[in-house]
């Protein structure tokens, strides 16, 4: 099979989302994974109660050559984004920006639940602009299966020199001009 995604990266930042763990902590979602080579799934699952329990014994079932690593925190994301070739994440501008510039696949899942939803508005600034796909829990799955991540388009590499496009994007998100 295509190694499109030998190693996918989950993460919540600094928040808890057990929505998205949890659909990433199912048979469905797994075998989907495998089905584009996953041979490694990390999940940082943050300050959430949900942890990705069926994955190991799943796993065991549907391929027991897939590496899974799951944890709270870490002081840095940055070896794991590293080494991923998918990152799915929620949908918090440091955790989007962080991907992005590190050149990652990128799947944003919004989380509905929020009161103020001005992730969306990101996400779907960054989706228009062909950076990253984004998605809600509910349509993770199909989103995953749609490869519609393979097309995306490389975020621009920040020159020092040169001001970042994003804050512009980022300054309209805050509501900063």
């Amino acid at each position: 099979s295509d190694k499109m995604a030998r190693s996918v990266f989950v993460t919540v930042g600094t928040t808890s989302f057990d929505d998205l763990i949890e659909e990433v902590d199912k048979r469905e979602t797994l075998e989907a994974l495998v089905e584009l080579g996953c041979a490694r799934i990390v999940i940082q699952f943050g300050r959430g109660l949900q942890q990705p329990v069926r994955l190991p014994a799943l796993i065991h079932e549907v391929n027991s050559l897939v590496h899974l690593e799951s944890f709270a925190f870490a002081p840095s994301i940055a070896p794991f984004l590293e080494d991923s070739d998918l990152v799915i994440s929620h949908g918090g501008s440091g955790s989007i920006l962080e991907a992005l510039r590190a050149g990652k696949k990128l799947i944003v899942v919004i989380n509905r639940k929020l009161m103020h939803d001005h992730q969306t508005q990101l996400a779907k600034k960054l989706s228009d602009e062909g950076y990253l796909v984004y998605t809600d829990t509910t349509n993770l799955l199909s989103t995953i299966k749609s490869k519609k991540w393979l097309n995306l388009t490389p975020f621009p590499k920040v020159d020092n020199d040169a001001p970042s496009p994003f804050i512009p994007i980022l300054n309209a998100h805050l509501g900063v001009s």
